[in-house]
C-alpha cells in the first residue's frame, strides 16, 4: 500500500517451532529414538527439518547416536560417540549432507561430509540425571 510516495508495511520477527519427542525401547533402557521437527516461519526464507535419531548409553562412560534429517535444503545422516571420563570427554562425529536427492531420496550431486573430533575438560562434579 503507498500513502503519498511513502511505502507502508509492517515487519515481524521471524518465529521458530520446534516439536520433539523421544521413546525409551522398553526391554533394553539404554536405547532411545527421537524425533524432532523444526520450522522457521520468515516469510520468503522459511524452511523445515524433520529429524530421527537413536542413542545408546550401554555404559555410564560412553554413548553413540545416530540421525537422520530430511528438510527444505536436502537431507543428512550424521553419528557421534562419545567417551565421558572423569575430567574430560572426548568425542568422534561425521555429519554427511546431500543437498539433491531424487524421489526415492538417494544422493545425486554435491554429497559432502565432515569428520570432527574433539575434547572438553567439564567443570564441576558429574551429576547423573
Amino acid at each position: 500500500m503507498k500513502v503519498q510516495g511513502k511505502d507502508k508495511h509492517t515487519k515481524a520477527l521471524g518465529a521458530t517451532l520446534n516439536i520433539g519427542a523421544l521413546y525409551t525401547f522398553p526391554f533394553y533402557d539404554k536405547l532411545k529414538f527421537g524425533f524432532l521437527e523444526s520450522t522457521r516461519i520468515n516469510g520468503q526464507y522459511s524452511w523445515s527439518e524433520g529429524r530421527f535419531s537413536a542413542n545408546v548409553a550401554p555404559v555410564k562412560c560412553f554413548d553413540a547416536s545416530i540421525s537422520y534429517a530430511i528438510s527444505s535444503f536436502g537431507s543428512s545422516f550424521g553419528w557421534i560417540a562419545n567417551y565421558h571420563g572423569k575430567g574430560f570427554s572426548l568425542f568422534l562425529g561425521s555429519n554427511h549432507q546431500f543437498f539433491k536427492v531424487t524421489p526415492q531420496f538417494i544422493p545425486v550431486n554435491n554429497a559432502n561430509m565432515n569428520i570432527s573430533i574433539g575434547i572438553n575438560f567439564p567443570f564441576g562434579d558429574i551429576k547423573s540425571l
